[in-house]
């Protein structure tokens, strides 16, 4: 599999009660997506939603610190 570029997806599937509403709902295995940009300055990094803030800009390893599981897809 080769490495994440940016543009593509980013996806997170969490364990807390809103991420299993989330999925439940939308009969998805993800709870949360992002996309992925490099980041001069923080390097590898995700644009995200997120309700109550707004769209941000967050290094990856934001999303590694949350519990449940992440998976990304190439977009052609």
């Amino acid at each position: 599999m080769s490495q994440p570029q940016t543009g593509d997806l980013i996806f997170y599937s969490g364990v807390s009660t809103w991420s299993r509403l989330i999925r439940l709902r939308t009969w998805s295995d993800w709870s949360h997506v992002g996309i992925l940009i490099r980041n001069a300055a923080a390097g590898m990094s995700v644009v995200e939603s997120i309700a109550g803030i707004g769209v941000r800009i967050v290094p990856i390893c934001v999303w590694d610190m949350w519990p449940g599981d992440i998976g990304w897809a190439s977009v052609p």
